[in-house]
């Protein structure tokens, strides 16, 4: 047994030579296997010439009214206004309501359950606000 690591035994090596003669194989040093490894993907080979690619397609913003998103109130119910005609005063009315956030309001409020606004329903809100202000100024306005 080996004890040192510069320790060997060298007796055996003449032996084993004489083995291949006796078994008829030519003694040659082995030769050096070069490893195969697989590959997960190809080789790197950049493109001559960069990916096309297509064109998205403009947004479709004039299907989106941006006066009405932007306007302020009193530029919407004077489109309102210009938009309806006198016989439509009943959808004026609801429309400037829907503007003015009053039939949020009262969608909002306890005794307003059954769920549709209507034109009389908004003028009541209107009227009842313009009784409680002119109740609060005691009808002195600009004096």
């Amino acid at each position: 047994m080996l004890t040192d690591i510069a320790d060997g035994d060298s007796s055996t090596v003449s032996i084993h030579y004489f083995l291949y003669a006796k078994i008829g194989l030519k003694h040659e040093p082995l030769t050096l296997v070069s490893p195969a490894f697989q590959v997960p993907m190809p080789p790197f080979a950049p493109a001559i010439f960069a990916p096309e690619f297509r064109e998205l397609a403009p947004p479709k913003l004039e299907l989106f009214d941006l006066d009405d998103a932007f306007a302020t109130h009193k530029i919407q119910l004077a489109q309102l206004t210009n938009r309806c005609a006198e016989n439509e005063l009943n959808l004026y009315i609801r429309e400037a309501g829907e503007i003015l956030d009053i039939n949020k309001t009262l969608l909002r409020s306890e005794r307003r359950t059954e769920g549709k606004i209507t034109a009389k329903k908004v003028m009541e809100y209107v009227i009842l606000h313009i009784v409680e202000w002119k109740k609060s100024t005691g009808g002195m306005v600009g004096r």
